[in-house]
């Protein structure tokens, strides 16, 4: 009914736009990405390194996910995930959680529950103009969002050199090109596990 009353509809990928279509809009539909500010490229290495010092102490590997603490981005899948890996002995590492949102209590519950205190830290919100320097701290951007109007926070760790492991959805795909600058996934541990091997063979080649 709304978009019937305008002129153009814009879409920020292509993603969107195709589900915008398959709705039956009639209105035409464009594509108009949002895109990232210069400075999202700037890097820092003196500061992403003081975050690795700050959050690895004695552990290897440092992963991230930015993300509204909400029931669609499915924060409790990476969580079992993290424990599955935990249980297969890998290297020591820890999982930034990095964001808020309505449904914190229930993935830091489960995080207890799970017994992975000590592996997943909650930060809460990272002021943006820092958000960058998280990112370039990370060996790999974790993500599995069942769907995204553009993916901006992809790109945002993209733009820092973090390679992405995602669950394949709606606007994640418009930003990873799957075994280019990323690695997708079916919403199955097991498939995303597979996946973030992958992602971990990447990172060991562009460290040589």
């Amino acid at each position: 009914w709304f978009t019937g009353k305008c002129d153009l509809v814009l879409a920020p990928s292509k993603g969107m736009k195709r589900q915008i279509l398959e709705m039956g809009v009639r209105t035409p539909v464009e594509m108009l990405p949002t895109g990232l500010e210069e400075s999202f490229f700037e890097t820092d290495e003196r500061r992403a390194e003081e975050i690795r010092k700050e959050y690895l102490q004695d552990r290897k590997y440092l992963f991230c996910t930015v993300s509204r603490l909400e029931r669609e981005k499915n924060i409790p899948f990476l969580l079992e995930g993290v424990r599955r890996l935990k249980e297969e002995d890998m290297d020591p590492f820890r999982l930034l959680v990095i964001g808020e949102g309505t449904q914190r209590e229930h993935p830091e519950e489960l995080s207890r529950e799970l017994g992975l205190e000590d592996t997943v830290i909650f930060t809460g919100n990272i002021p943006n103009r820092e958000l960058k320097y998280y990112l370039a701290a990370s060996d790999l951007f974790l993500f599995a969002s069942r769907s995204e109007t553009q993916g901006i926070v992809i790109q945002e760790a993209l733009a820092q050199g973090c390679p992405v492991v995602a669950v394949r959805a709606t606007g994640v795909e418009d930003a990873v090109e799957d075994g280019r600058n990323g690695y997708l996934a079916p919403e199955d541990v097991d498939a995303f596990l597979n996946r973030f091997e992958d992602g971990m063979k990447h990172l060991q080649r562009i460290k040589k």
